[in-house]
């Protein structure tokens, strides 16, 4: 891959990262700006980048109160973060992005498109379902109050069988695979970076996470895994259908953390959309059809 290149923009008082991976020849489709959730830091697409430098410029960014970034008080809402991935772009020299958000990184790429409906070209949001549940929001205060309590390993166990489909009657790609490494990255995490999950989890309950207005008319793909128990299908489609064009479609084998068992496909699902190609029409993707308790 090309030499990336690191900036570090600053918003409010808070000092953040943002690293650039160049398209090594002539790009075809405008950058692409990963939004990465409340787990995640910006060196957690790197597969995903390796698929898409070939095709466009991509950029990933710890926002703050992510990875390498200066921590950031719960109080700060969605609308702060989607400010700082907005100026990360300016910085970098992009007026216009297809953008990608994934979990809670799809949250603030939701209210980015609206602050932001001429610079996004397109998006496509993984994982999103709406404002969590009151039984989803008691699971996290749970995980946080073991990342409070200095248990690391019980908040890891927790969590990775909150983000993925425990039921094994359900086909999942990797399914122990990415168990482990998704237990091992949490459990292992240093301290600062626990206090950073903790602060993204307190965001989820202490700010509002949907501002009023309509969904700017930008081509939008929702997806995540056909077996996803934290943002279920019948929610995504709910969701993609607030968007004038929006689509939603479900991976196959595959549950929340789609990006991590499915990541070749997750990444040529994105190219597909930003193509202007038809998701559903993929080998891996199915269109959702609700069933009657849906």
């Amino acid at each position: 891959m090309p030499d990336e290149i690191l900036l570090r923009p600053h918003l409010g008082g808070f000092a953040y990262r943002c690293r650039v991976v160049p398209c090594p020849g002539q790009p075809v489709l405008d950058p692409v700006l990963f939004i990465g959730g409340a787990f995640q830091d910006m060196y957690a697409w790197q597969r995903h980048a390796a698929v898409l430098a070939p095709h466009a410029t991509v950029v990933t960014v710890d926002l703050p109160g992510w990875g390498g970034a200066e921590p950031l008080p719960p109080s700060y809402g969605v609308d702060f973060l989607a400010r700082a991935a907005g100026l990360a772009m300016e910085r970098a020299g992009f007026a216009r992005w297809n953008l990608v958000g994934a979990s809670y990184g799809a949250l603030i790429g939701h209210r980015l498109v609206q602050l932001r409906p001429r610079s996004v070209v397109r998006a496509a949001f993984s994982g999103i379902a709406g404002t969590p549940s009151a039984a989803e929001i008691a699971t996290l205060r749970a995980c946080a109050e073991l990342l409070r309590d200095g248990r690391p390993a019980r908040f890891a166990e927790e969590v990775t069988a909150h983000l993925m489909c425990t039921d094994t009657a359900r086909p999942v790609r990797r399914r122990e695979a990415v168990r482990r490494v998704l237990f091992s990255q949490l459990a292992g995490a240093a301290p600062q970076a626990r206090r950073k999950m903790l602060g993204n989890l307190q965001r989820l309950w202490a700010t509002r996470l949907f501002h009023p207005g309509p969904p700017p008319d930008v081509p939008t793909l929702v997806f995540t895994g056909e077996h996803d128990t934290v943002t279920p299908p019948a929610a995504g489609r709910r969701f993609a259908a607030g968007y004038p064009r929006g689509v939603f479609v479900t991976v196959r084998e595959a549950d929340h953390v789609v990006h991590l068992e499915r990541d070749r496909e997750y990444s040529e699902l994105l190219l597909a959309h930003f193509r202007g190609e038809q998701a559903a029409q993929l080998p891996f993707c199915r269109p959702y059809v609700p069933s009657a308790a849906a």
